[in-house]
């Protein structure tokens, strides 16, 4: 994984007691320093970037990928899902990955924990609003969560009357999956 022979003395085990935040706030001074032309902060990245950029070229995601490969991960996406498996429950984690869009998260968590499974129809959303909705332009989390039960005629339970999926103004082209967009307006 690492680019670069010397790249393991920057590595280092995730803290008994990981949080995200920091994380970020990391990734974030790790971006300053190498724009502000820090020579151990460039040797960090050059090390564990597998592409690295120039100082005036960096951007967060980079600094992002030189954290998460600099605790062991591949992605920042590894590293923000191993702390979520170390901080959340499995429902907080189900939520998070159906903000994110996460399809391979949200279908492992179903595929694993009854909880989740039992959350499928649940008011977790926004204003008590259910999994599907959260969801609703994602075909492929949609699909996901229809093969575990989720329910297209429930309603939320916000105190202001609830609404339900159906009651969304969705176009066809909405609904249609992300990529047929992407390559229609290539």
């Amino acid at each position: 994984m690492p680019s670069s022979p010397d790249s393991s003395r920057f590595v280092q085990p995730l803290p008994a007691h990981p949080s995200l935040e920091m994380q970020q706030k990391r990734a974030k001074n790790l971006l300053h320093a190498v724009r502000a032309g820090d020579a151990a902060a460039s040797q960090r990245v050059a090390a564990l970037h597998p592409r690295p950029p120039r100082a005036d070229a960096i951007t967060l995601a980079d600094a992002q990928l030189v954290i998460a490969r600099g605790h062991g991960f591949e992605s920042w996406a590894a590293l923000r899902r191993k702390i979520d498996a170390l901080t959340r429950t499995p429902v907080e984690q189900f939520q998070s990955a159906l903000r994110a869009g996460d399809v391979e998260a949200v279908q492992n968590l179903l595929a694993m924990h009854a909880d989740v499974r039992a959350a499928v129809n649940a008011p977790i959303g926004p204003f008590g609003g259910r999994p599907l909705a959260m969801v609703k332009r994602n075909l492929p989390l949609v699909d996901a969560l229809l093969a575990h039960g989720a329910d297209l005629n429930a309603k939320s339970d916000w105190w202001a009357g609830p609404f339900g999926l159906l009651e969304y103004d969705i176009t066809p082209e909405d609904a249609a999956p992300r990529t047929a967009q992407l390559r229609s307006e290539a």
